[in-house]
């Protein structure tokens, strides 16, 4: 496939995006995906990657990954 012809198809179905498997996924599939480039970041359901992603800038992805490593994170309801 042309990578002009890639470039004509959705975003979640071109093949030159470079998603990577979290690393805390789980075996049955119950992850996500993510694709960063330099204009934005995509986030996708691993068990449903035909449907859209969630589409973030850069500098609030940042954000977000800053607050999950914050105090608190993962102690709620425990």
């Amino acid at each position: 496939m042309s990578h002009e012809t890639d470039n004509a198809r959705p975003w979640h179905e071109r093949s030159d995006r470079p998603w990577r498997k979290s690393s805390y996924s789980g075996e049955k599939g119950d992850c996500v995906e993510v694709a960063v480039e330099a204009a934005e970041v995509r986030v996708r359901d691993t068990g449903n990657r035909h449907r859209t992603s969630l589409v973030f800038r850069p500098t609030h992805w940042q954000s977000f990954l800053r607050a999950l490593s914050g105090p608190g994170v993962g102690s709620a309801g425990r």
